[in-house]
């Protein structure tokens, strides 16, 4: 699809335009912003913008049409080959042997009865005990059909490379009789279908899972892999433990790392991930990187990362303004300090179907900066914190006081915004994202009388952002 978009872009030469053009910086005097504070129109919130980090405007930018892509199935294998190389798939599977069905129809046969249902749900209403028997009885049913057909040992199966409906790999819902329907490319609107398919590379399982719902109410297209952890060692343990085994079973397969990551391995990071999703056939990226600590501090490192697509050289935001009915495109992995991988997931796959404008004349930081400032004033909590209402129960009900509520916007980032465009397209437009962090800090009289944050996070900071059209210079909202 980019060399699509490539060949329309060279089409601009006809019109007297040249691809240098579109991206060339603007002339000397269109300085990027300076450090600037002020405060809001209300007087509730000090906004400091730090200029030092901020990319160039060039003087003009493609506008482009974007659409939601469905995973095809050659996608599926491509992305697959990309990370795995010539690793063999199996369909992933919840089958049984007939020994282990005739097992369960013993389980469920007992399940159904008074006396086990009220050993687990006690004196609930009779209503709530008909319809828990009812539910384990279309289970006890599935088993005894299953019975049958089921094979007396099982084997894993090639990956057929099919997707399935998502039923299929439920627990109760695998596909004895062979009767399931199964789809190749062409999904049927209202459905939600799924590819799930597990391989072992370097003595670490790992499971290959494809959805693409087509539900009306949410279109979802996405790839994730992760290693994947035995039953059978979380099995009867909960809490503490279950986290102490989990981190003892990567750390054997080497997939977490003793210390953080420094600065040299983070960019070693950004750099394999940035070769990895070309390899998946995904074209340019563009990725960030940390070091984070395993489950929450729960001991080992791994590196955190976020990707982002890349069209013309610039970055599509994922600090954009909602989309209705489906995610931003972008990549995270996370992967230990030597690159073995732990999870990648790939979200909402977009193609370029057009270019609307080849080159887009754009404002200066001078306009663009102004219009930032504007926007920021009028600011106000209800504005900057997205479950205000509750954060200030909250406050009210502590008895909490406000002394600060400060915004720090430490980098500008120029790049492409996605922005609906009729039923079901967007428009990649040339914006600038002022980035950073919203603090409250406060007291609590009688209880906590040193400033304290005041958010309901861990960290007590919330990401704040504004997105400006580079085009107009107004604020996307």
């Amino acid at each position: 699809m980019k060399r699509f978009l490539l060949l329309m872009l060279c089409g601009a030469v006809l019109l007297g335009l040249c691809s240098c053009g579109v991206k060339s910086a603007q002339e000397p005097g269109t300085a990027a912003p300076v450090d600037t504070e002020f405060v809001s129109d209300d007087g509730t919130i000090r906004v400091r913008l730090h200029g030092s980090d901020a990319d160039d405007i060039p003087a003009a930018m493609p506008v482009l049409r974007a659409r939601p892509q469905v995973i095809t199935l050659g996608m599926a294998r491509r992305m697959a080959k990309g990370v795995f190389g010539d690793a063999e798939f199996f369909e992933f599977s919840e089958e049984l042997s007939k020994a282990e069905i005739a097992d369960m129809i013993s389980v469920y046969e007992y399940a159904v009865t008074d006396e086990a249902i009220r050993a687990t749900h006690g004196d609930a209403p009779q209503a709530w005990i008909d319809s828990v028997r009812d539910a384990r009885l279309n289970i006890l049913e599935y088993y005894r059909n299953a019975y049958a057909a089921a094979r007396d040992e099982v084997t894993p199966v090639p990956c057929l490379w099919r997707f399935w409906p998502v039923e299929h790999y439920s627990v109760h819902g695998h596909d004895y009789a062979g009767t399931d329907p199964s789809y190749t490319d062409d999904i049927p609107a209202g459905v939600s279908v799924d590819l799930r398919a597990v391989t072992t590379v370097d003595g670490v399982p790992y499971e290959l899972w494809v959805n693409n719902n087509e539900r009306a109410d949410f279109r979802n297209h996405s790839l994730s892999i992760f290693s994947l952890v035995p039953d059978e060692l979380l099995d009867s343990c909960s809490g503490d433990e279950r986290t102490a085994r989990e981190r003892e079973w990567l750390a054997g397969l080497g997939l977490l790392s003793a210390a953080p990551a420094d600065e040299a391995e983070l960019d070693a990071a950004c750099e394999r991930a940035a070769r990895l999703a070309t390899d998946m056939g995904l074209g340019e990226w563009r990725f960030t990187a940390n070091a984070e600590e395993w489950a929450g501090g729960s001991g080992g490192w791994q590196i955190a990362l976020t990707g982002q697509p890349v069209y013309e050289g610039f970055p599509v935001s994922w600090r954009n303004p909602s989309r209705d009915t489906s995610d931003l495109e972008r990549m995270t992995i996370h992967t230990a300090n030597d690159g073995s991988l732990i999870h990648l997931q790939y979200v909402s796959p977009m193609e370029i179907i057009s270019v609307e404008e080849p080159a887009a004349p754009l404002k200066t930081w001078d306009e663009i900066s102004k219009s930032a400032a504007q926007a920021m004033r009028g600011w106000g909590y209800d504005t900057l914190i997205s479950n205000y209402a509750s954060e200030k129960v909250w406050w009210d009900e502590v008895g909490a006081v406000v002394s600060d509520v400060s915004v720090d916007i430490d980098s500008v980032r120029v790049g492409y915004a996605c922005v609906p465009c009729g039923a079901s397209d967007y428009l990649l437009i040339p914006a600038a994202s002022f980035v950073g962090t919203l603090d409250v800090t406060g007291s609590i009289p009688g209880v906590h009388e040193s400033p304290m944050n005041l958010l309901l996070d861990d960290d007590g900071r919330r990401d704040a952002y504004l997105t400006i059209d580079l085009r107009t210079a107004s604020a996307l909202k």
